[in-house]
């Protein structure tokens, strides 16, 4: 029974993955599952250039990893700095 609950959920996240930019958040969702991260708590944005995933640094030095399509990189950060000018953006290998 788990095993089928856990297909489903990979199943859904594979077919149905997205995310949405607002003014105050970034909303993610994969399949059920949802992420919000805030976007004033956001203090830099970087591109682990050796696995190809974004990070979300935070003020208190946390982070939160994502993954989009690397044609989106620029168009994503981009929109994040509309919404946030004094986000920074790096590049650089995974700490």
């Amino acid at each position: 029974v788990l095993s089928v609950a856990f297909l489903v959920i990979i199943a859904s996240a594979l077919i149905s993955s997205n995310y949405t930019i607002g003014n105050e958040k970034v909303v993610l969702r994969w399949g059920i599952v949802r992420n919000t991260v805030k976007l004033n708590e956001v203090k830099t944005l970087k591109l682990c250039t050796d696995t190809n995933k974004l990070e979300f640094i935070f003020e208190d030095d946390t982070y939160f990893t994502i993954v989009i399509k690397s044609e989106e990189y620029e168009r994503f950060i981009d929109e994040i700095k509309k919404v946030k000018p004094t986000v920074s953006y790096i590049q650089g290998e995974t700490e």
